[in-house]
């Protein structure tokens, strides 16, 4: 009930470590648990970001691809490019 509080705390664990499975999932889980469609987009990137650094073992795995596919099917919604890191100079 307090998906608002959780999200924050979600952001502010991926603002230390953006390739945070469980945070990304958390926050993915978060935002799609208010039922807001106008913030489903937000909860796809986050959820796309679960996928692809979660361990294939990681148990939620199927569940964020399940709810990734009902948003893209449903709510016309797919994961959005992450803008590229940049580049370090040596």
């Amino acid at each position: 009930g307090a998906a608002d509080k959780a999200l924050a705390e979600f952001k502010a664990i991926l603002a230390a470590t953006p390739d945070s499975p469980d945070a990304n999932l958390g926050a993915g889980l978060a935002v799609y648990a208010t039922g807001d469609k106008t913030k489903f987009q937000e909860a796809a990137n986050f959820l796309q970001k679960f996928v692809e650094v979660a361990p294939d073992s990681h148990q939620m795995k199927d569940d964020a691809k399940a709810i990734l596919t009902e948003l893209k099917n449903s709510e016309n919604v797919t994961p959005e490019k992450g803008k590229p890191a940049p580049k370090r100079r040596p």
